[in-house]
């Protein structure tokens, strides 16, 4: 169920956004950490690192994500994941916002806010509004 799940971050996602996006519309039985680790040493996700500041980004080679992306359109998940996707985006760019401007400018969030343009989201208005809004499409 997390496999699938974790098929709607086009551009990967770190562990905040899997633990945000992932448990919604219930049902998961697994820590969301302990099951990253579990796909991890299975070969169906990538870890990488991101620098010293930033914690690891976690994806999927192409083909991967694609049959996830099968799998998460037969469970009949695929609204409810990109709108709790839509909506964690929206959040971080809204927490986001004040680091964007002035001496605290990129401190920790350049590399979150960049990784919106590829974040893939299909879910209108809400997303498209904040992706607008932030110079991601």
């Amino acid at each position: 169920m997390l496999f699938r799940r974790l098929a709607v971050f086009a551009g990967g996602c770190t562990l905040e956004g899997a633990e945000a996006v992932c448990p919604a519309g219930g049902g998961l039985d697994i820590d969301v950490f302990e099951g990253l680790a579990s796909l991890t040493d299975k070969s169906l996700v990538r870890e990488a690192d991101t620098g010293v500041e930033r914690e690891p980004r976690y994806t999927m080679l192409h083909t991967i994500r694609d049959f996830g992306l099968e799998q998460l359109a037969a469970s009949g998940e695929v609204d409810t994941l990109r709108r709790a996707h839509a909506d964690y985006f929206l959040d971080l760019a809204q927490r986001a916002e004040p680091y964007l401007t002035g001496a605290q400018q990129g401190v920790g969030w350049s590399g979150s806010i960049e990784n919106t343009a590829t974040c893939g989201w299909r879910s209108p208005g809400r997303a498209r509004a904040a992706r607008a809004r932030w110079g991601c499409g």
